[in-house]
């Protein structure tokens, strides 16, 4: 067991995490959030282009299952990626209504932007607002030696 309870494997992929999350900084734009469900979106921009290999997507208010029901949870999300030379390329992901870590392959290179649209969501209503948790991207791991 790793110090502090933790496990070993969860604290390197943190670690990792941190360090990629240093490297390539991103910008994050929350668009309208009183808009209707099927138009908000997230955006996040990139200080130098990136390559992404995958994203992972944290539906809900927490990683706790007993918070499910506490808001709207997002289905189908947009993805719009924004190259350096000014291309783009849609994608669309679709999420599973559940609760933790959501893992997408989210192969692209030399990303400038990230826009997330979400088009559709479980358990909508007047009085729940769409979650989502956590959103991340991941590249190439980069060793310093």
């Amino acid at each position: 067991m790793a110090t502090g309870g933790q496990h070993p494997k969860r604290s390197c992929r943190r670690a990792l995490r941190d360090r990629e999350r240093e490297r390539s900084r991103a910008r994050v734009d929350v668009e309208d959030p009183f808009a209707s469900p099927e138009r908000e979106r997230v955006q996040g921009r990139f200080q130098e282009p990136v390559r992404l290999l995958d994203i992972g997507i944290t539906p809900g208010e927490s990683t706790h299952a007993d918070t499910l029901s506490a808001s709207a949870l997002p289905h189908r999300i947009e993805a719009l990626i924004t190259m350096d030379d000014g291309h783009t390329a849609t994608t669309y992901l679709t999420l599973d209504q559940g609760s933790g870590f959501q893992h997408h392959s989210f192969q692209f290179a030399n990303v400038t932007e990230v826009r997330l649209t979400l088009r559709s969501a479980y358990g909508t209503s007047a009085a729940k607002q769409v979650a989502i948790s956590e959103i991340e991207f991941f590249g190439p791991s980069h060793s310093d030696g």
